[in-house]
């Protein structure tokens, strides 16, 4: 039994430090895990915290571009109405320029669209200032040919001409800036 007490007595200290080094690379290797843990969360919380502001980004992006979108949809959908105008005020200007149909119908029609055109155009504050500007002048040419009719017939003169020959070129202006 002496031998056996004896083995046990040689043989604890290997034991003692086999066991003591298992121990603590056990534990050495237990701590990194906990700490290479702790790393996978903290870059999976950038790694989130990024994906979610891109994704906050994204959406704004999107929403400007379809706020953007929509206000092109009206703006065409303007112009094109207002180059619909156009186009009947020109067949209407060149109707009376080359005395096809009723003088006072076709005048009283020409001046009554070149109204609701300039105020058409005039109310829509996203359409470019080039275009505002030729409703103004179509608008001008409108009242100086208005004042010259007047003028005729406070003087008594029942007959009289004039050239729509600028309110045209305003129109054609106006057309080309529109299809801009």
């Amino acid at each position: 039994m002496k031998d056996w007490v004896l083995i046990v007595v040689i043989a604890m200290p290997t034991i003692s430090s086999i066991l003591s080094a298992f121990i603590i690379a056990y534990t050495k290797k237990r701590a990194e895990n906990i700490a290479t843990k702790k790393d996978i969360e903290n870059i999976t919380d950038k790694i989130e915290n990024v994906k979610f502001s891109y994704s906050k980004e994204l959406e704004e992006f999107k929403s400007r571009i379809i706020k953007k979108h929509e206000l092109e949809i009206i703006i065409t959908e303007t112009k094109v109405s207002i180059y619909k105008d156009l186009v009947f005020l020109k067949s209407l200007l060149l109707k009376r320029s080359n005395n096809i149909g009723n003088e006072i119908e076709l005048n009283d029609s020409i001046f009554s669209l070149i109204i609701e055109i300039s105020i058409n155009i005039n109310s829509n504050s996203l359409l470019t200032e080039n275009i505002i500007s030729k409703s103004l002048q179509l608008a001008n040419e409108q009242n100086k040919i208005i004042q010259y009719i007047d003028g005729l017939r406070i003087s008594g003169k029942e007959k009289y001409s004039f050239s729509f020959v600028k309110i045209i070129k305003i129109v054609e202006e106006l057309q080309s800036e529109i299809l801009k």
